[in-house]
């Protein structure tokens, strides 16, 4: 796993967003982790990238 706020000025207890370049990021390594560990499908429904965008 790729810890993408190791370096720079992030911290926990100010949170700021994240940069274009690490959602993109972190969503490509959750969607690959949500493929090769499947959970409940009930739990997660499916989603596209455009929800995922709306959602954020």
């Amino acid at each position: 796993m790729i810890n993408v706020l190791s370096h720079g000025n992030y911290s926990l207890f100010e949170p700021m967003e994240m940069l274009d370049e690490n959602k993109n990021h972190f969503k490509a390594i959750l969607r690959n982790f949500m493929t090769n560990y499947r959970f409940n499908p009930e739990l997660f429904p499916k989603q596209t990238d455009k929800n995922i965008e709306e959602s954020t």
